[in-house]
């Protein structure tokens, strides 16, 4: 037997409107049990009836079928419309299920089975409507064929990479071996043979002329140191006084000189007006006459004790001094020298006379006077 699906459509949709009726009834019948019992009107029937009956269970009367009246259909518009067929149903299904309701009560809507065009259009997504975009009108420009000359038709020759020139070797000179010059030789400083000059050399008249010049202009700076020793010291002592005439005396306080012979001008006559002031004596001997001249002429106070040579041996002296150096001797002039021993000789050596230093010596004792 074949069934077609809308009959079978519209019976489910019978079979559930039916039970939906049948549950509404249910909960009604809980709500006025009065009304489901047989040959009672119910409160729908009977409004002007005041009493009201004894409720009997609607499960154990039932529920009659006969008298349900269902609510007319909402009119079908000609496009909901079904085509109509004729549907095969039992006798049992051809009553007319009634029933008054309360007018506060919604009607029910029944189920009206939607077509398939209706179905597949309310679930159709929604599509837009596709946008006609006109394209530009493009500006057509005609492009103009080029014309290629016959002589560019021939391909331009390529230039030739020429290979990279060989590096050029450079030859390096031969080394040559570098010769070193031997270092000078320094030779020792020859030592110059000082020029000695013996104070018997010297012109005695321009030394004189010399010391009486530098006497009347204020003296003269000249100082000649002695030796370091007291052994030498002691020997110079000697020779100076034997050979030279050299004496020992004291100035006072007043600047006046005191010696062994007294005091005054004429016991120093033919003595030099330059004076050598001692630091200290040379000899035991000179420090006993120093003592002496203090003890006898009674001299109370400070006093400085001096060294004086005979006029003669200063003009000499001078004279020599003058001949080394090449330079004259005045007034500002200042001299400095040492008195030097060398075996058994005496010298009066490194002259500098305003601090040029002298060649050569003066000699004064070659051994013995």
């Amino acid at each position: 037997m074949r069934i077609c699906p809308k009959k079978g459509t519209a019976v489910l949709n019978l079979v559930a409107i039916a039970a939906m009726v049948w549950l509404y009834c249910l909960d009604k019948i809980a709500a006025d049990p009065v009304a489901a019992m047989p040959g009672q009107p119910s409160s729908m029937q009977a409004p002007d009836s005041v009493e009201a009956k004894m409720p009997v269970d609607r499960l154990e009367a039932g529920i009659n079928m006969s008298n349900i009246r269902l609510p007319a259909p909402p009119p079908v518009s000609a496009a909901m419309r079904l085509p109509q067929a004729a549907v095969s149903q039992p006798s049992a299904n051809k009553q007319v299920l009634s029933e008054l309701f309360p007018a506060s009560e919604p009607a029910l809507v029944p189920l009206v089975p939607k077509t398939a065009q209706e179905a597949t259009a309310r679930t159709m997504p929604m599509i837009a409507k596709p946008i006609n975009v006109k394209p530009a009108k493009l500006n057509q420009v005609a492009v103009k064929p080029l014309m290629v000359s016959p002589a560019q038709r021939k391909p331009t020759a390529l230039a030739r990479l020429a290979a990279p020139a060989p590096p050029k070797i450079m030859k390096t000179p031969a080394l040559r071996p570098i010769t070193v010059p031997p270092p000078p030789q320094t030779r020792a400083p020859q030592k110059t043979a000082l020029q000695d000059l013996d104070i018997r050399q010297a012109n005695l008249l321009k030394g004189q002329r010399t010391l009486d010049m530098v006497a009347n202009k204020g003296g003269l700076d000249m100082e000649i140191f002695w030796p370091d020793t007291e052994r030498q010291s002691a020997y110079l002592y000697d020779v100076m006084t034997r050979c030279f005439g050299m004496r020992s005396a004291v100035l006072n306080r007043a600047g006046e000189m005191v010696s062994t012979a007294g005091k005054g001008e004429a016991n120093h006559a033919g003595l030099s007006p330059l004076i050598r002031q001692l630091r200290q004596p040379a000899s035991r001997g000179e420090a006993d006459i120093i003592a002496k001249i203090v003890a006898q002429h009674h001299i109370r106070g400070a006093y400085t004790p001096v060294r004086i040579f005979t006029k003669s041996v200063d003009a000499r002296l001078v004279d020599g001094i003058v001949q080394l150096t090449g330079k004259p001797i005045g007034p500002n002039s200042v001299l400095r020298a040492d008195y030097v021993i060398d075996r058994g000789r005496v010298f009066v050596a490194n002259i500098t006379h305003d601090g040029v230093r002298a060649a050569g010596r003066v000699l004064l004792v070659d051994g013995g006077c």
